[in-house]
């Protein structure tokens, strides 16, 4: 035993500790636990380690570069971006690189900032992505999309690699979600969050508040900001406005209240989380009812 040498076995435990892992690597058993939780962020000798181990879901954040009144031009990413913190956790997700780019409306071409990604290209891009995400060991996928514009390419995509490889994939757009909590948390007339007013501000001051021009807002004023969200019998090319409002006259205006944009969030990320886990439990309960030897 001597004769090893005390060098000897110390190169033995180092060689040890970096073939089996870091302590707390070993010891992760959620997403939680990790040195992080964004794909990018990971080596990729770790990810053995970590897919199914640990977990086979991820959250795929999209979106899309448009004017959004005072809101960044990156509201419909930042967003989503927002969400997946929030809902990762409960989840147990690594959060996947988000997907910046997507086919922006014709009316707010005009308004500088904008960037468009044509329909065809952004279904090929989530494809792509959601392909890799299989080809890893993936299984589940959420996908929290910040754009109207992307949800029926984003669903066409998804539709396609379930086919292909069995991924299984939740699209969702969070003003879909739960409309009744803005209601529960602002009061007011219930009304679908529109774009870049009341619920969409509030995402982003959840996001980070400092990118919310409210000096600005209270400058221009919110009528010139804003359009109806469904004009009766007009269209405008390229708009005439960057905010979209509902129909009810003074609602959906933005309130620039931190907490209460805190506490939205919070409730869509868990309705989302929550939403997430209960599908993964009817697909898997649907797959043990399939034929030996199916997918």
């Amino acid at each position: 035993m001597r004769s090893f040498g005390i060098v000897n076995w110390l190169v033995l435990a180092i060689l040890t500790l970096v073939i089996s892992g870091s302590p707390a690597r070993a010891q992760a058993r959620r997403v939680a636990d990790l040195p992080t939780h964004k794909w990018e962020e990971i080596n990729w000798m770790r990810f053995k380690e970590i897919i199914p181990v640990v977990t086979d879901r991820a959250i795929l954040p999209i979106g899309t570069i448009e004017a959004h009144s005072v809101d960044p031009v990156g509201s419909d990413i930042l967003i989503p971006l927002k969400l997946a913190e929030l809902a990762y956790a409960d989840c147990n997700a690594l959060i996947a690189p988000p997907v910046y780019h997507g086919p922006s409306g014709d009316q707010l071409m005009d308004m500088a900032g904008t960037i468009r990604v044509r329909s065809s290209v952004f279904e090929e891009y989530v494809y792509d992505v959601l392909k890799g995400l299989a080809r890893w060991g993936i299984k589940n996928v959420l996908i929290i999309n910040g754009h109207g514009g992307d949800a029926e390419p984003a669903r066409r995509a998804a539709q396609r690699v379930y086919e292909e490889e069995g991924l299984r994939t939740i699209v969702t757009e969070w003003w879909n979600v739960h409309q009744e909590y803005s209601t529960d948390i602002w009061g007011g007339k219930p009304h679908t969050p529109a774009h870049g007013a009341l619920e969409e501000t509030a995402l982003n001051m959840a996001y980070n508040p400092k990118l919310i021009e409210q000096d600005l807002y209270k400058q221009i004023g919110g009528q010139k900001l804003g359009y109806k969200e469904v004009e009766q019998g007009y269209s405008f090319f390229p708009g005439v406005a960057s905010m979209g409002l509902p129909l009810e006259e003074g609602e959906g205006l933005p309130s620039f209240d931190v907490a209460k944009a805190n506490a939205y969030a919070d409730k869509l990320a868990k309705a989302m989380s929550a939403m997430f886990q209960e599908a993964i439990q009817r697909w898997e309960w649907i797959a043990s009812h399939r034929p030996a030897g199916s997918r």
